[in-house]
């Protein structure tokens, strides 16, 4: 009898999974990603202990940091500003697929080919140098190929 009440609570757990917490974190990975949430903007509140500036930051107009978003931190004479309506996730995935069906299948196929045969290239130049021996570490550039070490023969390879 025990036996089966640990097949039954086997099973009814997997039902439970199935049938209420996948459908629950679907429903609410769908709400936080496509539908969202809109966001507020801020208005400029003058506070005494923020903007103290002893030197101007030395890129822009010197007053704005890096990090400076002026949706979420505007400045004394940037106010909240309309935003061009943006698309959501599932337009966005929409324009894309479409994009997708009407580009030339033959030249997207042609570019990924040359892609690949540049990665076969490279993962065999790598492992050819991996192979040899007496070959130091090699510097790779990674926007380019891969820069080979010449030894000078005047040099020994004792330092004094």
């Amino acid at each position: 009898p025990f036996v089966y009440l640990r097949i039954l609570v086997r099973i009814l757990f997997s039902l439970k999974s199935l049938f209420l917490c996948l459908p629950t974190v679907g429903y609410f990975a769908w709400k936080s990603l496509i539908e969202g949430e809109e966001h507020h903007s801020y208005s400029y509140i003058p506070w005494s202990h923020l903007r103290i500036r002893t030197k101007p930051f030395p890129w822009g107009d010197g007053d704005t940091s890096l990090f400076h978003n002026t949706h979420t931190n505007p400045g004394p004479d940037e106010g909240p500003k309309t935003a061009p309506p943006t698309q959501t996730l599932s337009q966005k995935v929409g324009r894309l697929w479409i994009q997708y069906l009407h580009e030339d299948a033959v030249e997207r196929d042609e570019k990924r080919w040359r892609h690949l045969e540049k990665m076969q290239r490279r993962k065999e130049e790598h492992l050819a140098t991996k192979r040899a021996k007496d070959t130091p570490i090699q510097p790779m550039d990674l926007m380019g190929e891969v820069k080979v070490h010449k030894p000078n023969p005047a040099h020994s390879g004792i330092d004094y």
